[in-house]
């Protein structure tokens, strides 16, 4: 992503290798929306946490709290966000391979169930996570709707989070950023080649 500010490697305990699945990258359907339960400060524990091994877990991005956006695993490897639990199969997914080969993920610094007091629309957080989303859907031909923009609660039952962000708002804010950017100018401008 272009405008990444940090990058933070996760362990490799803790996302899956493109080379141990075939070969067969991360082929994004959708975007998956998420937050670590963790204060909106300035302590970023997330990247912290899964840089450690043996997590188990992980995620694509993590946007701060000041609007920063880290990334932590490679958007061609699958980061263990996304399983299904109790929730019917996405109608845009293929169901003979798991989620995280499918989606990319993102970590919004926060709780769930005061990230619409911490991610306030139009706010820096709010601003980079819609420019992420713009950028990304773009990048990777995802619809850019509610169908494909999904809170990692439509996906399994025993979770709750983005809890109450407002994602049609976010939705709504990408597409009307859509309108108005022109992505291709920004994108030359700032493409940049990540080693991994």
């Amino acid at each position: 992503y272009p405008a990444t500010e940090y990058i933070v490697p996760a362990h490799e305990s803790n996302f899956y290798l493109a080379e141990n699945h075939g070969g067969v990258a991360n082929k994004p359907r959708a975007i998956c929306l998420h937050t670590p339960e963790e204060p909106a400060d300035d302590y970023e524990s997330t990247p912290v946490y899964f840089s450690q091994p043996n997590r188990f877990a992980s995620t694509h991005y993590y946007a701060d709290s000041d609007g920063d956006i880290y990334q932590m695993v490679p958007e061609r490897h699958a980061a263990i966000a996304n399983g299904l639990l109790g929730k019917p199969l996405p109608s845009w997914a293929d169901p003979n391979t798991s989620l995280n080969w499918q989606t990319l993920s993102i970590e919004i610094e926060g709780y769930a169930a005061t990230i619409d007091q911490t991610c306030v629309r139009l706010g820096p957080q709010w601003n980079s996570i819609v420019r992420w989303v713009r950028n990304r859907t773009a990048r990777y031909g995802i619809p850019l709707d509610r169908a494909h923009v999904m809170g990692h609660y439509q996906l399994a039952n025993n979770r709750s989070d983005p809890g109450r962000l407002d994602i049609d708002a976010i939705v709504a804010d990408a597409l009307q950023l859509e309108e108005e950017d022109d992505m291709p100018q920004i994108l030359a401008q700032y493409a940049k080649s990540i080693p991994w």
